[in-house]
């Protein structure tokens, strides 16, 4: 996760071992984090989410994630669920 300077927002990328690749933009809203990234699989079909995190305290958050699609296929919403860390 880095801060791009040129396009003033927090962006990362990821590298597949299969050729493919992601690039995502990082913005907060309230007490929300928004993930919002952009796919592409090694066969040249993109995709796109949007992950929602969102801290409850400082041992709890909840994540979910909508806007999902590959190619042409559109994935369901995935619902909130609540993450521990112990």
């Amino acid at each position: 996760v880095f801060w791009d300077p040129a396009k003033k927002q927090v962006r990362s990328w990821g590298v597949y071992s299969d050729g493919g690749f992601e690039e995502a933009v990082w913005k907060m809203k309230g007490a929300t984090l928004f993930v919002s990234r952009e796919i592409t699989r090694a066969d040249g079909v993109r995709g796109k989410a949007v992950s929602h995190w969102t801290l409850i305290d400082k041992k709890n958050c909840a994540w979910s994630s909508n806007k999902r699609s590959m190619g042409k296929e559109k994935f369901p919403d995935i619902p909130g669920t609540s993450l521990r860390k112990d």
